[in-house]
């Protein structure tokens, strides 16, 4: 039998917080790092229905994505940092001199859990969320243990993770298996390979990602931009292992293996917002860079808006978080566009030629694109000259509503 318990009533628990986060995954946990930062006298408290925080993943940024006021919270939270990357297409390679940084999330649970267990309860599932309507506070109920406590706080954000897609949605998938190895000899990698598309072009724009963590273990992610979210993950592993094989590694041993279906929008996104809902934050508000589906610089982005704020009421974060999005809405509505470029107007066999294009570009524009912030002179760029797909013919499809497969580019 279930009991219900009211910390207004328990001595031995938090009573009304200041702040309550619901989900313990990337967002959420950096949510809290950052209020810990600087609010350390609010009352905050985090609800994850999981047993450890951040799950199963392996997130990364470049270096540009970190705002300026995030270095002092969020830099010990990073894992591993490299100070260059290399991208391979078969008619050219790049090496970029720019840092690129991870976090992997048995060491973000780690960490945070390590600092501030005490403001965190773990194994506990939200089952209802109610505002009053006449104090205006948030009534969370969540599921502990056979338990179910009774929350109030102030404000309340969501950070559930990804959420499910509207049937009315034109998506892409970036969709990746990826092995944790640790291998027999060395592999002598001492920078990111952020893309090798020198694999068999199948399943839209494929490569291969390589995250070098010591001199023999490496993640290694086989990835497709494809215009399905079917994933055969035991194929895909073999595929990895014929990769190592191909560069001479073999694998002593596989310590984790990751998947994951990221969808991404077509068309740009219309939020709509309720007062009765609480704000959300990081995949679950959709404010991502919808070519590479990177959740964090756009997460890093409105923590930093959110922390500067003069103060932290529900409707002060939402205005926020409201106007963030406002100001960013013409550059994310560019980046939809350059992925029907991808996904409608180029066969699957040539989309890489898209990316090989983009890998010539000034080093200034690259980075602009992963922040999502690129300026006119970047979007213009990215377009003019001659590139890979028809223009002319790929606007046809673009102005269709049709979820177009290919169209042969000329």
């Amino acid at each position: 039998m279930k009991t219900t318990v009211s910390l207004e009533h328990s001595k031995n628990q938090l009573m009304n917080m200041d702040f309550l986060i619901i989900g313990g995954g990337l967002a959420g946990s950096l949510l809290l790092s950052a209020l810990k930062h600087f609010h350390p006298k609010l009352k905050v408290l985090l609800l994850e229905q999981n047993s450890s925080l951040g799950g199963n993943h392996t997130w990364c940024l470049h270096d540009a994505d970190i705002p300026s006021g995030a270095n002092s919270w969020f830099q010990p939270l990073l894992s591993r940092t490299w100070a260059e990357y290399h991208v391979y297409f078969p008619e050219h390679d790049r090496r970029l001199k720019s840092a690129y940084h991870s976090i992997q999330s048995t060491d973000l649970s780690k960490k945070i859990l390590g600092q501030w267990s005490s403001s965190i309860r773990l194994n506990c599932k939200v089952t209802q969320t109610t505002r009053d309507a006449e104090s205006g506070l948030w009534k969370v109920s969540a599921e502990c243990d056979q338990t179910v406590f009774e929350y109030s706080a102030t404000t309340v954000i969501r950070c559930s993770g990804w959420k499910k897609n509207s049937t009315h949605q034109r998506l892409g998938y970036q969709k990746f298996v990826g092995l944790d190895v640790e291998l027999t000899e060395p592999h002598c990698l001492d920078h990111v390979v952020l893309m090798d598309a020198r694999v068999p072009q199948v399943d839209g724009y494929r490569f291969m990602y390589l995250l070098p963590w010591s001199e023999t273990s490496l993640l290694v992610e086989d990835t497709y931009y494809s215009n399905h979210p079917n994933l055969k993950v035991e194929r895909i592993q073999k595929e990895i292992q014929n990769y190592l094989d191909l560069r001479g590694w073999k694998i002593k041993t596989i310590h984790r293996s990751e998947e994951g279906c990221l969808p991404l929008d077509l068309d740009p996104s219309k939020e709509s917002e309720s007062s009765e809902i609480p704000p959300c934050l990081g995949a679950e508000s959709n404010f991502l860079n919808p070519v590479t589906g990177y959740t964090l610089p756009y997460t890093l982005r409105a923590i930093d808006q959110l922390m500067h704020q003069g103060n932290l009421t529900d409707e002060s974060c939402r205005r926020t978080l409201r106007e963030l999005r406002q100001a960013e809405s013409s550059k994310l509505s560019y980046l939809n566009f350059l992925n029907r470029m991808m996904f409608l107007a180029a066969r699957n066999e040539n989309r890489y030629k898209i990316l090989q294009r983009f890998y010539l570009m000034p080093e200034g524009t690259i980075q602009r694109f992963y922040t999502g912030s690129l300026n006119w002179w970047d979007r213009i760029r990215i377009l003019v000259g001659k590139p890979p797909v028809s223009v002319i013919s790929a606007l046809k499809v673009l102005k269709s509503r049709k979820n177009v497969t290919h169209l042969d580019p000329s």
